[in-house]
This record gives structure tokens, C-alpha cells and sequence, in this order.
């Protein structure tokens, strides 16, 4: 993670954050394959999408923080904007991943990453409470 200075500096210039600068560097994946018109899939299928999930987890979480430490300066409104926009891709990915799972495999997703993202939803509506 950036130092809080470095951090603004990296974005007055226009750098991604670690996290994104990192998915940046990384090669382009694989196009997912279509969805299955059945919800069928399994969690060991969808591997590779629910880490993609964790990682946007993992970043807007880091952003929220960000975010916080942030509070009370001219910083504020624009880390409250990526971390709303870093949860929202983190909750889209969820559902996304829910959607294309059968029914049991449903909800044993739920019951690993659930709480984890209303945890998340949680941490922006708090956030949302300090911007003005």
C-alpha cells in the first residue's frame, strides 16, 4: 500500500492505485465464457471469477480505508467516489458469480462471501455519512 502522501501524489499524476496498477501490469485474461442458460456451474469452475471477486474485495476495502483517512481534507470527495465505484464492481462480480451457480452451490457462496460483501456495503454507507 501507498503511504497516505505518496498515495495523492501517485494520483495527482495519474497512476493507478497498487492494486490496479498491478491488475494493469498483468496480462489481459481469458474472455469468461458465457454464462450457462441453467445456473449450473460450480464453485471450482468459477475459480478463477471468485478470485477476481476477492481481489475487487480486497482493493474497494482498501479504498474505503483511503477513504477514511481522507475524511476532513480536499482529498475526501474523490476517495469517497472510487470506493463507491470499486464496491460496486466488487458487489456486481458477486452477483454475477450467484447468478451463473446452481442452487446449492448458491448457497455455499453465500455462506463463504456474504457477509463479507454487506460488511462492505456497511463500510460505504458509514462512509457515505462523512461526505458532504
Amino acid at each position: 500500500m501507498l503511504l497516505h502522501g505518496a498515495r495523492h501524489a501517485a494520483r495527482a499524476l495519474g497512476l493507478p492505485s497498487c492494486a490496479r496498477a498491478a491488475a494493469a501490469a498483468a496480462p489481459p485474461a481469458a474472455a469468461p465464457p458465457l454464462a450457462a442458460p441453467l445456473s449450473t456451474a460450480t464453485l471450482e469452475e468459477l475459480q478463477p471469477e471468485i478470485d477476481e471477486l476477492q481481489a475487487a474485495f480486497a482493493e474497494a476495502r482498501e479504498e474505503i480505508e483511503n477513504a477514511k483517512e481522507d475524511a476532513g481534507t480536499t482529498y475526501f470527495n474523490e476517495s469517497h467516489a472510487d470506493a463507491q465505484k470499486l464496491v460496486l464492481e466488487a458487489t456486481e462480480r458477486y452477483e454475477a458469480v450467484l447468478e451463473r451457480l446452481g442452487e446449492a452451490e448458491r448457497a455455499r457462496l453465500q455462506r463463504s462471501n456474504g457477509m463479507k460483501m454487506l460488511q462492505l456495503k456497511a463500510e460505504l454507507s458509514l462512509l457515505d455519512e462523512l461526505h458532504d
